[in-house]
């Protein structure tokens, strides 16, 4: 009994070593790891904002056309060009 007790407790420390570096890796390429994490972390974050303030451009685009639709203004048609060029690029 005492044996096998033994062999778990290393087993189970050896588990919890690799989830506190990120796998098998040791000292340098874990710390590398953790930074190209990071970095790709950060990229994605704005990624995402340029995606939300694409989307929300697009919509505020559709509303102002919508208002101009309303008013059905003589020069409608270049507004809604000038719009669709403004937001859309």
């Amino acid at each position: 009994m005492g044996v096998e007790d033994k062999g778990w407790k290393v087993a189970v420390e050896n588990r919890e070593s690799k989830k506190r570096t990120g796998g098998d890796n040791t000292g340098k390429t874990a710390g590398k790891d953790i930074e190209i994490k990071e970095k790709m972390c950060v990229t994605h974050k704005r990624v995402r904002a340029k995606l939300k303030r694409t989307k929300l451009n697009r919509w505020l685009m559709a509303q102002l056309i919508e208002q101009y639709k309303k008013k059905s203004l003589s020069d409608d048609k270049r507004r809604i060009k000038k719009l669709h060029c403004k937001f859309l690029t």
